[in-house]
Formats: C-alpha cells, structure tokens, sequence
C-alpha cells in the first residue's frame, strides 16, 4: 500500500549536493538573540520525517509565530505630494476639453482686442452687421460685398463674416449677384435661437445663417425658383402657423407679398386700394405697419395699415385693404440729424461727388444755438455715430463723455491712368472706356462735448485712392463712396461693458509684383477698444 504523499515532488535547494540531501537538516532560528518564548517555539517544529526525498510537518499550527509589520503614518509633505499628483492626472483632461481647443475657430470665448484685417479684390459695402457665431459670449461681424472691377471670376461677389476676437474670416458666402441691402436682425428663420441675415439682390430675397454661412431658403413661389424686386421685409405675425413668424416686403413697388419666415414661400400677394404709382419705405412701427406713396406730379404720402387688417387679408382673400393716410413731417433729404447727450448735430451733404461739399453743424437742442459749424469743400461725410461713456471715463476723457465720430472722404487729386498700368494683374483694356485715379483723404474726426465745454479732434488722416472708369460721360467708380457711408459702428462685442469702434475702408493700393506695378483692390476691418484709445488723444490735447 502506497503512502498518502508518494508522487508529490519538492525541489531540492541547488545550495544542497545529492549526498547532503540524505543528512537530516536541522531548523535552527535565525535570530539568536530572541526572547525564550519566541526560541521554544521555533523549537517545537518536530516530527519531520523523510518520505521519497520529501519532509512532512505534522504539529506546524501548534504554536505559530505572528509577525506584524509597522505601519507608520506619512507625513504631511507626503500627503500634499500624493494630492498634487493625484490633481495633476487631471490636467490633462482639462488641457484636451479647454485650451487646445480655443482656437481660430473661436470655439472658447474670448476678449477682444485691438485688431485690423486686410481682404483682396473685394469692395466691402452698407451697414456692419453683429452676428452670433459659434460662441454665445462674442459677436461677429457680417459685410456685404462687390468684387473688383476686373475680377473675372464668376462668383465674385457675396457675404462675408469676420470673428470678431480677431478678424480672420469665419465664413465667405460667394454668388454671382451683387447683393444690394442686407439685414441679420429681423428674423430667425431655422429656430436656433439666432437671427439670420436676410440678403436682397436682383434675384430677390434669402436667408443665410450666420453661424455656417449657408443658404437657408430663396424666396420663391410655387411657380418660380426666385422672385426678383422686393424690398427689404419687416416681420409681422406668424399667419400660418408653423411657429415662425413671416416676412412682408413690397413687390414691383406696387403691392405687399406675405413671405414664410420658414420656408421662403410666397404666401399671398396683396393688393392695395391706393392710387400710389410706387410705394417705398417699409416699417413696421407697434404693429403697425408704414410706406410711403409716390403720386405723379405730386409730393409723397404716408400711409399706414394695421397688421391686424393684413391677418384678415390673409384668411380671407375677398377682405378690402384701405391704408389710412398720414401726416409725416417734412425734412430736406441732404439733411441728416444726430441727437446724443446735451447736443445735436446736423450734416449736410451738397452736390455729386468729387465736386462735392459738405456742412457740419453742432447745436445745443434746448435753444437750437449753433456752438460750432465745419465746411469741408469737395467732401463727403459718412453717417455719423454717437457715443456715450460711463462715469468711471470722465476724469481720463476730462468730463467729456458724450460726442460723435465723423468719417470725411476729401478728394485731392485726380489723374488719367496710362494703358500700361495693371490692374488686379490685368492690363487696361484698350478701348473706350478711360481710367482715372482718384486720390482722397480720409479723415477721423472725434467731436466729444460736456455742459460747458466741446472739443473737435483729427483723431486720423489716411490715403485712399479710387480709380474710376468714364464712358460716355457716364463715371464708374470704385470704391464708391456711398457704399461707405455706413462704415463706422460702436458695439460690446464680447459684453463686457466696454465699447469697440469697429470700421472699415476700401481702397486700390499700389503694389510691386513681377509684373510690374498695379492697382490692387483692397479692404480693411478694423477693431479698436473705444474706451481705451480716447484718452491717448487726450494726452496731446
């Protein structure tokens, strides 16, 4: 009969030869110096045997030792650098989701400062537009624009965003067309909680969002594709009810058309009971909407129509539309006033351009006293914008917290450009037509005022230059100055609290190539903290 261990293997130690493996092995304690309990019970480990080259231990739990190992307590350096490096793990992911991400794409929200940015072979034209990009905290802007005279591309001309944290451009949205009026605070065609920019040119009305810079919908009827000569719309009601509200614009200078905010579609082409041989000037004033009427051989009415009777229209298309007539208080069109603070300001624009003049009046508006009066002779001056400072500017702005920013186009010179001069890399074409170079100066004016005292300050002179073309007595320039007229705007770009000036200017600038030299068309964005650029003037003054 087999023993129970028989077949179970145990290495021998490699410090013991064959022969030392047949001695009997004794288990002494390592440490002599022990207590006597601790040495009795290393003694007790008997009752080993050898079986088949193996040793059994048959009373081993008799009197076990227990050893226990200190644990000592870590010290306060220790913690801390156990925190910190539990923390620093972190960083990384903080690093991935926060910072690398912040980049031109402006998807982190950040300040704004100072900044200027250049586009070629574009004209930029009409009003500056705040829009909302991809980040809530910043605006950005929004311009139309006309391509360079000699530029062959197809798709010349267009709307193009620019971020408002640095100028790079955010979107370019490119068509053949011109684009005549634009306007991105009237509507929110898609629902997002932004309003679109609604663009009007030859082909009629659309709507591009602002975040993408893509086509929403062209205005269109169930017929057409598109449907030329509207008018800038106001939005009135939702009449449908889809949860957007519509678009009401003037069709051909006759007639209203119903527009869905939503879908572009042509709703319904409403017919007035006036004898207007065109109507014009569409606004929408406490639900009320207002146009005025041209009459032949007769001066111009107003008249208006409650939204309401257009909702009745709407619905029942046998209902009668009667305008009511209205008083509207006469001004001559080559004057345009300006109100802020305790002062008025006046600006009369004579005459076609360069053979232009122009008056700048300043007014107290309680007794209509004329305090200063500005006459610019072959001049133009853009529409003006006010401006008003908190209370913590007055002592760096010397109490002047109020006042206004002129931009003044004054032509200098003007000369019949040769055929061998390039322009945009091409050389003028020899026929008919005749090039001129228009040189003018552009200039800031900043007029600040307070109860007792006003100041007017050149805050900047530049050069620009227009070429213009003359055929049959018939002049084309570019940039042409009345698509600058709107080119000045004081917003809070990144809301906080503080204003920035935020311009722009066209221009050909001379440029030297491997061609030779040539006119080059370009156009500049320019930002300007407002709040912190006054007072240096101040500084000199």
């Amino acid at each position: 009969m087999a023993h129970s261990l028989q077949g179970v293997y145990a290495p021998l130690p490699q410090s013991l030869s064959d022969s030392d493996s047949e001695k009997e092995i004794s288990m002494e304690p390592v440490c002599t110096g022990a207590s006597n309990s601790a040495m009795k019970t290393s003694a007790k480990l008997e009752n080993m045997s050898r079986l088949n080259g193996h040793f059994s231990f048959t009373s081993l739990n008799d009197d076990m030792v227990k050893i226990r190992k200190a644990r000592p307590k870590m010290s306060t350096m220790r913690k801390a650098a156990f925190l910190f490096s539990i923390l620093l793990c972190f960083l990384p992911i903080m690093i991935f989701l926060w910072i690398l991400p912040c980049s031109e794409s402006n998807t982190c929200p950040t300040s704004i400062f100072n900044w200027e940015y250049q586009q070629g072979n574009i004209e930029l034209k009409g009003k500056i537009n705040l829009v909302h990009g991809a980040f809530q905290n910043s605006l950005n802007l929004a311009l139309m624009y006309k391509g360079g005279m000699d530029s062959q591309k197809v798709l010349k001309h267009g709307v193009i965003s620019f971020l408002g944290s640095s100028g790079a451009v955010a979107w370019d949205f490119q068509q053949e067309n011109e684009p005549m009026e634009m306007n991105c605070s009237i509507i929110d065609v898609n629902g997002n909680g932004f309003n679109d920019c609604l663009v009007i040119d030859k082909m009629g009305l659309k709507a591009i969002e602002t975040i993408t810079g893509e086509a929403v919908w062209h205005a269109h009827s169930a017929q057409e594709k598109s449907i030329p000569q509207l008018d800038m719309p106001v939005k009135v009601d939702d009449f449908d009810s889809d949860n957007v509200d519509e678009l009401l614009s003037i069709y051909k200078k006759e007639s209203f058309l119903l527009i869905s905010g939503k879908t572009g579609l042509a709703l319904s082409n409403m017919k007035l009971s006036t004898d207007c041989y065109t109507i014009s000037n569409l606004t929408l004033v406490d639900l009320v909407v207002k146009y005025s009427c041209t009459v032949r051989r007769q001066p111009t009415r107003y008249f208006q129509i409650f939204v309401s009777d257009l909702k009745k229209k709407y619905h029942d298309s046998t209902e009668v539309i009667n305008p009511q007539e209205v008083d509207k208080k006469l001004t001559d069109n080559n004057q345009v006033i300006h109100e802020t603070g305790n002062c008025k300001l006046m600006i009369e624009n004579l005459g076609p351009c360069p053979h232009c003049r122009s008056i700048v009046s300043l007014y107290r508006p309680n007794n209509n006293t004329k305090i200063k009066e500005l006459r610019y002779d072959n001049a133009y001056v853009m529409t003006p914008i006010s401006y008003t400072f908190k209370e913590n500017s007055i002592v760096s702005l010397k109490g002047h917290v109020y006042g206004f920013i002129l931009k003044i186009w004054e032509w200098k010179d003007s000369k019949k450009l040769p055929p061998t001069v390039r322009v945009y890399k091409r050389s003028l074409p020899a026929n008919n037509k005749t090039y001129y170079l228009n040189e003018i100066s552009e200039i800031g004016v900043l007029i600040t005022f307070n109860e007792t005292d006003t100041r007017i300050i050149n805050a900047s002179l530049v050069d620009r230059f227009q070429i213009c073309t003359n055929t049959n007595n018939v002049s084309n320039c570019q940039p042409e100055y009345l698509t600058q007229r709107d080119s000045l705007l004081i917003a809070d770009m990144d809301h906080d609290r503080s204003q920035e000036l935020i311009s722009y200017s066209s221009s050909y600038v001379r440029k030297e190539g491997v061609d030779g030299d040539g006119w080059h068309l370009v156009s500049f964005v320019k930002v300007l903290k407002l709040e912190n650029e006054l007072p240096k003037l101040y500084e000199y003054k």
